[in-house]
């Protein structure tokens, strides 16, 4: 019968008996709580009263002697640390002794018993006073010291009501309206102080730029000033209101210009004065030409190559040829007609070659028609029994035939014969 060590313990604490009795009382009753509990009854009534060993009644709480001398005294001591006075020694000593030492364990059982109301120096609990059970928790001793009045909460003062809410509430929402427009008042005067400072230094630019420089620079006169220094490479391209500023590159609008006029020159046409050479009537001729054929490329390609414009070869002596070579002339298409068509002539000499298999076959058959002849010989000795026999020969030259129909040319072998 398996015995809970829970109920073993409230058994034991129920009825002040030795751990010993309690378990061989439920062994006893198989556990069945009622038979538990009458046979525990009965060993309480048939021994004496406590009241007649009151000495000896803190013993049944201590742990036999053989358990509690595998009890060490630094994890005696241990527990106590931890419970911090929570139990006594003895409920400790006792833990530790039915777990063999384990201090976890012990701590574990320790908490599931309700607390001593004792100091954790304390060997054992006092002798019960007369007329009470020996388990009564002991009171305290005299010289306890009382417990120590607590302070007194710190008195908070209470904010006093407002007499008027509505008049309170209008009066702050004034009160931030007049400092927001000091406030704006300010700014605007420091923004008009540093507008002037500014223009002084730079008569030539907008108020807008004067103060887009303001705004990058966070209001920092000094960092707006040396931004507008070094924006002197800017040109403008609005004055006003909303202008901006877009920066030029010299240099890339130089080779910008000389692009278009390149192109220019080879179009025929120019846009703009340029150092490379005037174009002639040559070129002008070339461009309208490709102009009136270009539409009509897709239909017929002109026969001859037009001249080359005069700024091409100033390009390729200048820059270099980048022109690549045409690749050469697709195949014709009657060339290409013939890879996608199958050849005649590979397809028709396979049927030739599966023809002659058959006359191959075919010889094995007439070399089994002969000895049907042989044999045919020696009826005739016989006149009256070759009529009867000759039936058979002419039943087993049926099976030649039925072989040579699975050949396509099985019509030779019977004329054959």
């Amino acid at each position: 019968v398996q015995v809970g060590e829970k109920e073993v313990q409230g058994f034991m604490d129920v009825f002040g008996l030795p751990r010993d009795v309690v378990v061989e009382a439920m062994h006893a009753a198989k556990g069945d709580r009622d038979a538990i509990l009458a046979r525990l009854e009965a060993v309480v009534a048939s021994r004496p009263p406590p009241a007649a060993a009151p000495a000896r009644a803190p013993a049944a709480r201590t742990p036999p002697p053989a358990e509690t001398a595998a009890v060490s005294e630094e994890a005696v001591q241990q527990v106590l640390a931890i419970v911090c006075g929570a139990y006594t020694r003895n409920t400790v000593v006792r833990g530790l002794s039915m777990y063999n030492g384990d201090v976890r364990a012990a701590l574990d059982w320790c908490y599931t018993q309700p607390p001593d109301v004792a100091s954790p120096n304390k060997a054992a609990p006092a002798p019960a006073p007369a007329g009470g059970s020996a388990w009564d928790r002991s009171p305290p001793p005299a010289s306890a010291p009382a417990h120590a009045p607590q302070p007194a909460a710190p008195a908070y003062a209470t904010p006093t009501p407002l007499a008027s809410a509505d008049d309170d509430l209008d009066a702050v929402i004034a009160q931030i309206a007049a400092q927001e427009g000091r406030e704006a008042e300010a700014q605007r005067a420091r923004r008009e102080e540093q507008m002037a400072a500014l223009r002084r230094e730079f008569p030539n630019r907008p108020d807008a730029a004067l103060s887009q420089a303001l705004d990058f620079t966070d209001d920092d006169p000094a960092r707006a000033a040396q931004y507008l220094r070094n924006d002197n490479a800017l040109a403008s391209a609005g004055s006003g209101a909303g202008g901006h500023y877009v920066k030029r590159n010299p240099a890339l609008d130089g080779m910008m210009a000389e692009l278009k006029q390149r192109e220019a020159a080879k179009r025929g046409t120019y846009s703009a004065p340029s150092s490379l050479p005037p174009p002639d009537p040559a070129a002008q001729h070339h461009a309208a030409a490709f102009d009136s054929v270009a539409p009509q490329r897709h239909a017929a390609a002109p026969a001859a190559p037009l001249p080359s414009a005069p700024g091409a070869a100033a390009d390729d002596a200048r820059y270099g040829a980048h022109a690549m070579p045409l690749p050469p002339a697709p195949p014709a298409a009657a060339a290409d007609d013939a890879y996608g068509a199958p050849p005649p002539p590979v397809a028709a000499p396979p049927p030739p070659a599966k023809a002659p298999p058959p006359p191959a076959a075919a010889p094995p058959p007439p070399a089994k028609a002969p000895p049907p002849p042989a044999a045919a010989p020696p009826p005739p000795a016989k006149a009256p029994p070759p009529p009867a026999k000759a039936p058979p020969p002419p039943a087993a030259a049926p099976p030649p035939p039925a072989k040579a129909p699975p050949p396509p040319a099985g019509a030779p072998p019977p004329p054959a014969k």
